[in-house]
């Protein structure tokens, strides 16, 4: 076992966007009045939070990695680590995780605990696999980095917080649902009942464009609230925008896959986008 091996288990590149969004929340409501060591520790609780959570979340899948082509190289499915080392590992990152935490404030652990049961075992082992909505509840624990931020900064959750969490659920259900739309026949062939796998892949593109509606409508009651200026808020609306004509486009013309693929690429962008713009 390498550490590239224990990077990979960790997912290290989503990892490191769930922690970006949490440290931006810590940062937004103090305006750059920022205590070095504080932020230091949230984003070090963050990361192990996420990052353990993450191991669970690729132990529990395990079996179903191993059937799909673009994840039977990952750490378990190929041999390259055990159950053994996997459940330790993302055991111990995740208690380490909480216990920072705990030493931040107790919402940081209320949210840390919840986002990692929600991923790992409500998500993950009980509903992927028995529901096409199972990513309405999976979308949840991506706000909680967010929430657990922002409450690091304030001592509490506010209603801006609230919109900028929902924001990254509704934002993670566009993500998903065009990501399971490209590719469905890898959910397919491991039995996974992903929404365009169990309703149709035109239905993942419709499901889609009706969660990027919802991201708009939260982007405005942020936009009211003065979370975004309106230059910012003007730029997500016309990258939103982008996304809805492409999802339209294929569902005139019938290219499901092709603007899945696409607009794909261009939420990952949004949502980079958006942490960015909260500065501007």
């Amino acid at each position: 076992m390498r550490i590239r091996d224990i990077a990979d288990l960790f997912k290290l590149r989503q990892t490191l966007m769930a922690v970006l969004t949490g440290v931006v929340a810590y940062i937004k409501p103090l305006g750059f009045n920022i205590d070095l060591r504080a932020l230091t520790l949230v984003s070090i609780s963050l990361f192990a939070t996420v990052a353990g959570a993450t191991g669970f979340n690729m132990l529990f899948d395990m079996d179903i990695d191993s059937i799909m082509p673009r994840t039977r190289h990952r750490p378990l499915p190929s041999g390259r680590m055990t159950p053994r080392q996997a459940l330790w590992i993302s055991a111990i990152t995740v208690a380490a995780g909480l216990v920072l935490a705990s030493l931040i404030n107790v919402w940081v652990l209320f949210f840390g605990v919840l986002g990692f049961l929600i991923f790992s075992f409500l998500y993950t082992k009980f509903m992927k696999r028995k529901t096409p909505w199972s990513v309405v509840i999976c979308g949840t624990a991506g706000a909680m980095p967010v929430l657990g931020g922002w409450s690091a900064a304030t001592g509490e959750p506010s209603l801006e917080a609230a919109l900028l969490a929902t924001l990254v659920v509704l934002w993670s259900y566009v993500h998903i649902w065009t990501a399971a739309t490209y590719f469905s026949e890898d959910y397919r062939l491991a039995g996974v009942p992903m929404l365009p796998v169990a309703l149709g892949e035109k239905a993942g593109l419709v499901a889609s464009l009706t969660a990027l509606a919802l991201v708009v409508a939260d982007l405005a009651l942020m936009w009211l609230r003065g979370v975004y200026s309106t230059p910012s808020a003007a730029a997500l609306a016309v990258l939103a925008t982008a996304i809805a004509a492409v999802l339209l486009k294929g569902l005139f013309k019938g290219e499901f896959k092709r603007s899945s693929y696409v607009a794909w690429k261009l939420a990952t962008a949004f949502i980079a986008a958006a942490f960015v713009l909260l500065f501007i």
